[in-house]
């Protein structure tokens, strides 16, 4: 397939190691009531207790500990000083920010706090169990805000004619959301809308910073080779208690998610255990990388069925891999210097008909449900990009639900996407406030005013056509109930135009393999197994 030698690789692999390293953010994370204990039982635990620090609380005081060791679910553990810097990581992300972590910090962010009642402060010695905690906080490396650095880019400058690109930035307009300090880049809008046909509607969760703001602001930017153009943007902000979790189906319906459930068990297609990493939303993902025989790549869910299932809901935390942007960028050389006849000919083409063709070609993520012994699909997400974790809701009909358990199985081509957890949620719909905004202002980079265009779903489009044209968006009049937690979503709607250009020779030979059933997911692992050999790639803490 390539040429590539083991200098190829092993400069690719210190690429793709320094842009997932060189830009890291940290944050915390609250474990939800009723699963600390399991969390901490089934993977605190088995985690080194060398890689973390272990911040023990109670009250308004704070004190590390050090030795600490896990023995038949106790934990045990000697009060010493604080680290000044993990001090410091800890003050600072308990005020709101999301700073960025210098490489040589990295190990000072990965921090387990618990909150418990009882400590004897004389002693030095604890010991306690997951059911003695209140509360459980974990901080680690926020993946989703990667920002390519200075180093990062003169790196990729420097080996460009010796490896293939690392397409780590996805294409589509990109979002940037203050967070009291700076900008950064939060998501992405339309993943995968790149014609004028495929223009579709998207729902991304807002970070909010500011919960008890009346406006909320944030700008876009067109970062790549690309023209971009949207036809609206409405703010969608949700009221609700604050047990419920908030998220959305692929259509923008809201759903309260209130009786979350695990997993009883989940593999891959090669038998391997996945139970632990993917029952949790904690950014520690699976990427759909097994090394098996089969084409497509398979993780099985099952889970118990409760006696009602009129309210089922399959409830997943999902991105897309950055392997796939190398994957796509390799396939569309394939194409040299017919690249840009073969897009035209797409656009021709129907929005069915080209979906069909990504499915075919494994860049859908496919899930599920057994009936009867047989998998019946339940729906396909469009590609979502690979910047943050979004939740999405599959409804499931009870007339699916037949069997003793319920079983499902999420599909993917070989590293395309990322899956984070996997649950289910039966509880009835709850009473919501719903409010949706035009925005107040749209002001671009090049003194356009963009207000109007983006105000509904029309013929009228937000333009940005270079690279670097940015809208900085702003939405006023958000109503605050008090006692009521809120969640913020951003709709959007519309497509771009990629502009990259390609040279060569159209690679007859090498497209016939790939127009198969799977055809891409195949050329991914070949490509994986090209450039990495037995080389794994494991970005997980």
């Amino acid at each position: 397939m390539y040429q590539i030698t083991p200098f190829h690789r092993i400069v690719s692999f210190i690429l793709i190691a320094c842009i997932l390293q060189s830009c890291s953010y940290y944050k915390f994370r609250t474990i939800p009531e009723g699963a600390d204990t399991e969390y901490v039982n089934n993977r605190i635990a088995k985690r080194p207790a060398h890689k973390n620090y272990f911040i023990v609380h109670k009250g308004d005081k704070a004190w590390q500990l050090k030795d600490v060791v896990f023995v038949n679910d106790t934990l045990t553990g000697t009060i010493t000083a604080m680290n000044p810097t993990v001090k410091e990581y800890m003050n600072k992300a308990y005020a709101g920010s999301k700073k960025r972590v210098p490489r040589e910090d990295l190990t000072y962010i990965n921090q387990v706090h618990v909150f418990i009642d009882s400590l004897d402060e004389s002693s030095k010695n604890v010991a306690f169990t997951a059911e003695d905690i209140d509360r459980l906080d974990l901080m680690n490396m926020n993946r989703g805000l990667k920002i390519i650095t200075v180093a990062s880019a003169v790196i990729v400058t420097t080996f460009t004619a010796l490896v293939v690109l690392l397409l780590i930035a996805c294409s589509c307009p990109h979002t940037y959301v203050y967070d009291g300090e700076k900008y950064y880049f939060n998501n992405t809008l339309f993943t995968g809308a790149t014609s004028e046909n495929l223009e579709r509607d998207d729902y991304k969760i807002m970070p909010d910073y500011f919960s008890n703001s009346g406006n909320y602001e944030f700008f876009i930017r067109n970062d790549e080779e690309e023209q971009q153009f949207t036809n609206m943007l409405e703010l969608i902000v949700v009221q609700h208690n604050e047990n419920a979790e908030i998220s959305m189906d692929q259509q923008g319906k809201i759903y309260s998610l209130e009786e979350l459930v695990r997993p009883s068990e989940v593999h891959d297609n090669s038998g391997n255990v996945l139970t632990d990493l993917v029952s949790y939303a904690d950014d520690a993902g699976h990427y759909f990388d097994n090394k098996g025989e089969e084409d497509y790549n398979n993780v099985y869910a099952s889970f118990e069925k409760p006696e009602d299932t009129q309210n089922a809901k399959v409830v997943l935390n999902v991105k897309n891999h950055q392997w796939g942007g190398l994957v796509f960028n390799e396939f569309s050389k394939l194409f040299g210097k017919h690249h840009d006849l073969w897009a035209k000919s797409n656009q021709k083409k129907s929005k069915e008909e080209i979906r069909e063709n990504i499915k075919k070609a494994g860049f859908l993520l496919t899930v599920s449900v057994k009936k009867n012994g047989e998998w019946i699909e339940l729906e396909d997400l469009d590609l979502i990009g690979d910047v943050n974790y979004n939740s999405i809701v599959i409804p499931l009909d009870s007339d699916l639900l037949t069997d003793e358990s319920i079983e499902l199985r999420v599909q993917s081509g070989f590293m395309f996407w990322d899956l984070d957890r996997i649950n289910m949620d039966f509880s009835a719909p709850s009473n919501l406030s719903v409010q949706r905004l035009s925005p107040s202002s749209a002001l671009g980079s090049n003194n356009n005013d963009d207000t109007e265009a983006l105000a509904s779903n029309d013929d009228k489009y937000m333009s940005h056509l270079t690279t670097g044209d940015s809208t900085t968006v702003k939405f006023e009049g958000i109503e605050n109930i008090e006692g009521m937690n809120r969640t913020i979503f951003l709709h959007s709607k519309g497509y771009y135009l990629p502009q990259k250009q390609f040279s060569g020779k159209l690679q007859r030979k090498e497209l016939a393999k790939i127009n198969i059933e799977a055809g891409l997911s195949i050329f991914s692992r070949g490509l994986y197994q090209d450039y990495f050999g037995n080389l794994t790639l494991n970005t997980e803490q």
